[in-house]
C-alpha cells in the first residue's frame, strides 16, 4: 500500500540524480563513499519522518494496529486522489477502506488534520485554480469539470480558501 512518487521524496530525488550520473557514464568505475550511504540513510529518515508523526497521530495503544489503521485510512486517501472529481460520499470512500463511515472520518482528520470533504474540495479547487488559467473555459464549465454542483459553490468555496473570487483570480 506504500505508494510513493519518486520525485516528491528526498530519496527519490537522490536516487535520480545517482541515476543521471550512472547513465551519463555507465562502464565507469564508480566510487561510492561512506558520505554518500549516509546521506542516504537519512533521506529514508526523512521521508519517513512524517508518515511516522501521522502514524503516531492515531489513537491505539498497539503500534500493529496504528499501522493497520493508517494503511487504511490511505487506502481511502488514494481512493479520493483517484475520484475527487466525481461525486463520492464518504460511507463510499470509508468502505473502500474497510471501515465504518464515522471511524474513517475520525482516523482521516487526526491524521491529515483536515475533513475528508475538506480534503476533496480542496483537491478540486486546486484543478478549478489551474483550469481558470485557460481563458477559454466559462466559470460554469470549471464548476462542472471540478465536481461542484454549480458556479454558486465553486465560487463560495474559492473564495474561502483563497481570499479572492474566481473572476479576480482571473485578472490576476
Amino acid at each position: 500500500m506504500n505508494k510513493y512518487s519518486l520525485d516528491k521524496t528526498k530519496l527519490g530525488q537522490l536516487l535520480f540524480s545517482l541515476g543521471e550520473i550512472l547513465d551519463k557514464d555507465p562502464f565507469a568505475n564508480h566510487q561510492f563513499t561512506k558520505e554518500f550511504f549516509y546521506e542516504l540513510a537519512e533521506k529514508v529518515v526523512l521521508d519517513h519522518r512524517p508518515i511516522l508523526k501521522q502514524i503516531n497521530s492515531i489513537n491505539s495503544l498497539k503500534v500493529i494496529t496504528k499501522k493497520e489503521l493508517y494503511r487504511k485510512v490511505l487506502k481511502g486517501k488514494d481512493y479520493i486522489d483517484s475520484n475527487y472529481l466525481s461525486k463520492i460520499e464518504i460511507n463510499t470512500i470509508a468502505k473502500e477502506s474497510n471501515l465504518s463511515e464515522y471511524h474513517f472520518f475520525r482516523l482521516f482528520k487526526s491524521v491529515f488534520k483536515i475533513s475528508p470533504l475538506q480534503y476533496i474540495i480542496s483537491k478540486r479547487l486546486e484543478i478549478a485554480k489551474q483550469l481558470l488559467q485557460n481563458k477559454a473555459l466559462k466559470l460554469a464549465d470549471i464548476a462542472v469539470i471540478t465536481g461542484f454542483s454549480d458556479m454558486q459553490s465553486l465560487s463560495k468555496a474559492f473564495k474561502k480558501q483563497y481570499g479572492t473570487s474566481p473572476s479576480k483570480s482571473i485578472l490576476e
